[in-house]
């Protein structure tokens, strides 16, 4: 059996071709960064001039709308719809090409936008470097004071927080991964444990209030838009946003957006690797053809020497990306006696055994690695095995308990979704799923 075989199953192949029906008061986000004249680094999200000058030249001939925050907010309170075709421009990052190249053109065309500043990158002072992750910058690639202050009282352009300092990725998993910094509770090296919960939650507010309070200092008027670093959000960093005058904020999941999507606005990522057709059918509301999900078993990837398990894992990306997957599934459990039942999970949490602290690594590598959409994680309904018993729905002891693995699974794991499985019941084992798609 080769690896593939062992590793990965395809369990669906959708082949569709169709314009989605748009609903009124809909709405696309897009999120552009840096505009350069010529491209010099295929590794960041930069764009040129003459294709952003393509961009707005195409927006305006085929009748889209560029719309702004207050627009949004007046559809969602009822007293005016959105135009059709609409569009909400934004930018993260802070680039002065903001001021240098595309604010004229915004000026041109009478378009707004959002724009995201990280505060600790923008009070860093001017003659000295600030971190871009691993990569030291120099200031002057950011915006002044004065031109952001001159640009918010144009009207045109609306000042969101990207953070204070949370641009940037923390230590992860004992693997030595790093995850986004809101999203992620933080592994110590030193010490062998997480971070618990009270202080991650004191970490993340601490950040977003500073940001807050730092463009208020300098301009006088404090954000009501949180464009979240990597696009990676939560219930508990949303609620803190909203806290403190953010109840809008953007991700970087896929798809279109009503006025009711405030809390977690869908963005479409133009980068320098996107031609002008993934532009066009970005906007165009076409499901891609065709959708492939994979279903990813690590009790087959798994061993106990981590140099074994980093070859395997590379080996799987590179199957994945063979594949052209747009959502992978990853068993997040263990089965060790072939019962039916999980009894140990891939993840840290206080009900079963720990098998292997993996799924948040694996889950994460393979969503930025192998450039995939969906990243979900498959697990029991009920079907866990405790003490030799298995849990149940019906007992209140035990929901407790199921309630808790869950929990633990949304503390330490990045995902997009749960696939659901009842492992207890036949027409539900993971072999029988296996076999029907062999088949």
């Amino acid at each position: 059996m080769n690896f593939l075989t062992k590793h990965i199953v395809l369990l669906v192949t959708i082949v569709t071709m169709a314009i989605a029906t748009v609903p009124k008061n809909s709405f696309q986000v897009l999120c552009y960064h840096n505009v350069v004249d010529t491209i010099t680094d295929p590794q960041i999200m930069n764009i040129t001039t003459d294709q952003l000058i393509a961009h707005f030249k195409w927006l305006r001939q085929n009748n889209y709308n560029v719309i702004d925050i207050d627009d949004i907010l007046q559809a969602q309170q009822g007293h005016k719809d959105l135009p059709e075709n609409a569009v909400l421009l934004t930018f993260d990052d802070g680039y002065s090409s903001f001021y240098t190249r595309i604010y004229p053109l915004l000026k041109l065309y009478n378009y707004p936008a959002v724009y995201g500043l990280v505060g600790k990158w923008q009070e860093t002072p001017y003659d000295k470097s600030f971190m871009y992750g691993n990569v030291t910058k120099s200031r002057n690639i950011l915006l002044s004071w004065e031109h952001i202050k001159e640009m918010m009282d144009s009207g045109l352009v609306e000042i969101a927080s990207h953070s204070y300092n949370g641009h940037f990725g923390t230590l992860s998993n004992p693997q030595g991964n790093t995850r986004p910094f809101y999203t992620t509770l933080m592994y110590d090296k030193t010490t062998q444990k997480y971070e618990d919960e009270a202080h991650y939650i004191q970490r993340v507010e601490d950040d977003i209030k500073r940001s807050s309070d730092t463009i208020f200092k300098h301009t006088g008027v404090r954000p009501r838009v949180m464009l979240w670093p990597f696009g990676a959000y939560n219930g508990i960093v949303q609620t803190l946003a909203a806290k403190y005058g953010m109840p809008i904020t953007a991700t970087l999941d896929n798809g279109g957006n009503s006025p009711k999507d405030l809390p977690a606005l869908k963005r479409v990522l133009i980068s320098n690797n996107a031609d002008f057709d993934s532009f066009f059918w970005s906007l165009q509301n076409y499901v891609p053809n065709p959708q492939r999900t994979l279903y990813v078993d690590p009790n087959e990837l798994y061993d106990s020497d981590p140099k074994i398990m980093e070859h395997n894992l590379g080996l799987l990306i590179e199957q994945i990306r063979k594949y052209k997957a747009s959502t992978v599934a990853v068993k997040a459990y263990a089965d060790t006696d072939g019962d039916g039942l999980a009894d140990m999970l891939y993840f840290p949490n206080n009900v079963l055994p720990m098998r292997a602290d993996i799924l948040g690594r694996l889950l994460w590598q393979i969503k930025r690695r192998a450039g995939v959409t969906f990243v979900h994680a498959w697990m029991p309904l009920e079907a866990f095995e405790v003490n030799n018993k298995k849990l149940s729905l019906h007992n209140s002891d035990d929901v407790k308990r199921i309630k808790n693995i869950y929990y633990a699974l949304a503390k330490h794991s990045f995902f997009q979704g749960i696939l659901f499985d009842n492992t207890y019941e036949n027409s539900y084992r993971p072999d029988t799923i296996i076999d029907f798609a062999k088949s």
